[in-house]
């Protein structure tokens, strides 16, 4: 436990966020808080006004192996009701399970064991207040984005916290959905090709979140899906195998959602085409065919 405890104040060091999820986590584990909302942080409905305690905080990213392809597709065929409370419901089996073979293929160090803590373990329902996860998922946004952290390390921090982060995303509560959207925006500008091992994954449930009821939440959720869909290389179909899931569900917003991203995918594989093009010289040919046709058009 001390060696433990010297390893995390290290990245205290490093992150001085980091220093002070110690000491939230200390304060609420030392009070004995184990019910999902902590007395002094009663839970906000979603699409409800935020506490003036909220901060700019958020949160972080899983991936999708080949461990994950089964929960992937029943994922894909759940549907749900339109509220944010029933879309947790059906997301929590997909979670749960990601969580369990990822805990498999990569043990959680010190630093995740953190984090898993304070964000939440799938299989229960015990949480931290969810102002200190909203914290928490600034203090994985800044980790990510120190491009210090190599490929590897990058990967098994954030497969090492699928569930706890994906609890993050599918909150019913708009305002933790909207900022742990905000700060993966942040993740996969910065991370871009690295963050394709994880783009169905995150994809998959936040879809789903398309068709809720509240718009903050919705709105949320499609513009990560934008963001990644623009920025991560789909070398592997992982994207477009979401997508076509899509476009095949039973709620219509997540059908609609689906075909304006592979609209979104075409649109950007025309325009790096034409980019290509122009880098190789088709930009010249196409000058010199145009002054072609205005001389035609002048002789004649």
């Amino acid at each position: 436990a001390a060696e433990r405890r010297r390893k995390l104040e290290a990245y205290a060091k490093k992150y001085p966020i980091v220093g002070e999820l110690l000491g939230d986590l200390d304060d609420w584990e030392a009070k004995g808080r184990t019910n999902t909302n902590v007395a002094s942080d009663p839970p906000s409905r979603a699409g409800t006004k935020p506490s003036s305690r909220t901060h700019s905080y958020a949160e972080a990213l899983p991936p999708l192996s080949e461990g994950l392809q089964r929960a992937d597709s029943e994922m894909s065929h759940l549907s749900g009701g339109a509220s944010p409370r029933s879309m947790s419901k059906t997301t929590r089996g997909f979670i749960q399970e990601m969580a369990r073979v990822t805990a498999a293929e990569n043990p959680p160090g010190d630093i995740e064991e953190l984090f898993a803590r304070i964000l939440g373990d799938p299989s229960k329902n015990e949480t931290i207040g969810w102002i200190v996860r909203v914290k928490a998922m600034k203090a994985v946004r800044v980790i990510c984005s120190d491009m210090a952290v190599g490929e590897a390390d990058f990967r098994s921090f954030l497969s090492s916290l699928t569930g706890a982060i994906l609890l993050q995303l599918t909150d019913r509560r708009s305002q933790v959905c909207k900022l742990a959207c905000l700060e993966m925006e942040v993740i996969v500008d910065k991370r871009r090709d690295q963050f394709l091992p994880f783009a169905g994954t995150i994809m998959t449930p936040l879809l789903k979140l398309t068709k809720v009821t509240v718009k903050v939440i919705a709105e949320a959720a499609a513009k990560l899906c934008q963001r990644i869909v623009q920025y991560v290389p789909d070398r592997e179909n992982q994207i477009l195998g979401v997508l076509e899931a899509a476009v095949k569900d039973k709620a219509r917003f997540v059908r609609k959602q689906g075909f304006t991203l592979i609209s979104s995918m075409l649109d950007a594989h025309h325009n790096l085409h034409t980019l290509r093009m122009e880098g190789s010289g088709g930009k010249k040919d196409s000058e010199e065919n145009k002054k072609k046709t205005i001389t035609t058009k002048t002789e004649g």
